[in-house]
């Protein structure tokens, strides 16, 4: 690594309006739902990313997928607007969302594919020779068992 330091940020998760983010570099066009993931860093920076909601209805992607979500994060290898503030990367992130998707209803193992595609070094175009993808799987249903035996702990009183 180059010298970085890593900081754990939390954040919000916000709706906004997708016709605000049709010309979007990242996802151009409308989408069904944008989700704003805001965040402050150190010194009181405000960072705003905006993710791009949409139901798979047709094409490939429907054999396997209900939704699709697309994050565009700046490039840490040029200033902003284009690029990432101080060359920030992302190194992890986790987006928890209540209420917004349901679990199937068939048992199984059931996938999460990503793909992350990086940017060409020292620029802000994207590297698509280099997109690597990601699955994590959900295991349904969840199996929670508890067991319970009453022990007598010292002298009781009536």
């Amino acid at each position: 690594m180059r010298g970085t330091t890593a900081e754990l940020i939390v954040g919000t998760v916000k709706a906004d309006n997708p016709a605000n983010h049709v010309t979007s570099s990242c996802a151009p066009g409308m989408h069904e739902a944008v989700w704003i993931l805001e965040f402050v860093l150190a010194g009181g920076a405000i960072y705003r990313w905006p993710m791009y909601v949409d139901r798979v209805r047709t094409g490939p992607e429907a054999a396997f997928s209900t939704a699709r979500m697309v994050i565009g994060f700046p490039s840490p290898y040029v200033p902003p607007p284009q690029g990432s503030p101080g060359g920030m990367s992302l190194i992890g992130i986790v987006v928890s969302v209540f209420g917004g998707f349901t679990n199937p209803d068939t048992p199984g193992e059931h996938p999460w594919n990503a793909l992350f595609v990086p940017y060409v070094r020292g620029s802000a175009a994207l590297n698509s020779e280099q997109t690597a993808q990601s699955t994590s799987y959900a295991r349904l249903p969840v199996k929670l068992s508890a067991s319970a035996k009453r022990q007598k702990r010292g002298k009781r009183k009536p």
